[in-house]
């Protein structure tokens, strides 16, 4: 009788370096494409300018539970978006680029995200494509340069795809 052999890796392992220059090459990507002159355009999408508003009064009022829109309660939208944006209006002052930051971060947490799930099912060749790919996508970069939700929605989801990926990996 055959001694059982192991699966094989679910995809093939790449070095430490060529991991960090692939990732160095998706950060100065993302860099150049999200977060550019973030702060020098108005806010142009209705959604960008309300949430703000919120985010703004939140800040003014020093409460960090209760998100309010005219001073009403506003509980559309869960808070961690406007928590982080009033992290931006206390790091850099209040402006478009502070209400925006926390959606380029999110944008570029997905992109990463994107090349090591497309790593992890694919290749790094793949992973790297994929990631360049996204951060070239005239939608996403429009989302994830916006104050709004979006960005961290899709991180959030890229997050539980990838996290599903190890998993099932493991269980097979």
């Amino acid at each position: 009788m055959a001694a059982p052999t192991s699966a094989p890796a679910p995809y093939p392992r790449t070095g430490l370096v060529s991991t960090t220059r692939d990732a160095a090459i998706l950060v100065a990507t993302s860099l150049l494409v999200l977060f550019l002159q973030l702060g020098n355009s108005r806010f142009w999408d209705q959604d960008e300018g309300y949430y703000a508003t919120v985010a703004y009064e939140m800040h003014k009022r020093g409460d960090w539970i209760v998100p309010t829109f005219n001073e009403q309660l506003f509980g559309h939208k869960p808070p961690m978006m406007f928590w982080g944006m009033m992290m931006g209006f206390q790091t850099f002052g209040v402006s478009e680029f502070s209400a925006r930051l926390p959606s380029a971060i999110f944008g570029l947490g997905s992109i990463l995200l994107i090349y090591f799930l497309s790593r992890r099912i694919f290749d790094r060749t793949i992973g790297l494509i994929a990631g360049l790919t996204m951060a070239s996508c005239l939608m996403f970069t429009v989302v994830a340069r916006s104050a709004t939700a979006d960005a961290h929605l899709t991180f959030f989801v890229l997050l539980a795809i990838y996290l599903w990926s190890i998993d099932a990996a493991g269980q097979s």
